[in-house]
C-alpha cells in the first residue's frame, strides 16, 4: 500500500496562494484602520463621544442629587474618579458638567471635587475637557414637581428615573441626544 504525500510543487502553490490571500487581507485592514485614524484625527471629539455617554451614565447612576443650571448640570454622590488613572473609585464627589469658553472655542468640561460639599482636592478641582466645540447643553428629566422650570434651575433635586441630556455644537447641530434611565434607589 502506497501512502499519498504532498509534492513540492503542491506545497509551493499553497504557500503562494496563502501569501496572496494574506497580502490582500492586510491591504484591506490597513485601509480600514487608516480611514478610522483619519476620522479621529480630523475630529478627535468623535472618538470621545462614546466615552462621554458612558461617563454621563456612570455619573448619573452614582449620583444622589443633581442641580440643573444653564449650560450646566451638577451631580452629588459617588462619582469620584482617580485623576491619574480615570478609574472610578466610587468615593464621595461633586461632579459638574458645564460649557466653558476658552478663547474662540467653547467646550464641555467635567469638574470633580473631592467630596459632597464641594471642597476641592488638595491640588484643586480636577477639570477635564470632555468635548471641544460644544455650545449648548440642555438637561431635562421626567420628574414632575411643583416648581416651575425657572425655579428648578440651581435647586438640588433627587435623581429622577430618566434624565435627558442634549448637547449642541457651534452650528446648533446635535452632538448628543441621550436619555439615561436608572432604577430608583431601594428604600
Amino acid at each position: 500500500m502506497r501512502k499519498r504525500a504532498f509534492t513540492l510543487i503542491e506545497i509551493i502553490i499553497a504557500l503562494v496562494l496563502g501569501t496572496l490571500l494574506l497580502a490582500t487581507l492586510m491591504g484591506v485592514l490597513r485601509r480600514s484602520f487608516s480611514e478610522i485614524g483619519n476620522a479621529t484625527r480630523t475630529d478627535p471629539s468623535i472618538a470621545r463621544l462614546g466615552l462621554l455617554v458612558e461617563q454621563f451614565g456612570r455619573d448619573i447612576a452614582n449620583a444622589r442629587s443633581m442641580v440643573i443650571g444653564i449650560n450646566r448640570v451638577e451631580f452629588v454622590g459617588f462619582g469620584h474618579r482617580d485623576p491619574a488613572t480615570l478609574i472610578a473609585t466610587l468615593r464621595p464627589a461633586r461632579v459638574i458638567y458645564e460649557i466653558r469658553q476658552d478663547g474662540m472655542k467653547s467646550l464641555l468640561v467635567r469638574i470633580q471635587t473631592e467630596d459632597l460639599h464641594g471642597l476641592p482636592m488638595s491640588t484643586g478641582p480636577f477639570v477635564e475637557p470632555v468635548y471641544i466645540g460644544a455650545k449648548t447643553m440642555i438637561v431635562s428629566s421626567n420628574q414632575v414637581n411643583a416648581f416651575s422650570a425657572a425655579e428648578r434651575i440651581n435647586r438640588p433635586t433627587a435623581i429622577p428615573s430618566s434624565v435627558q441630556i442634549v448637547i449642541l455644537d457651534q452650528g446648533d447641530r446635535t452632538i448628543l441626544d441621550q436619555t439615561f434611565t436608572r432604577q430608583r434607589d431601594a428604600s
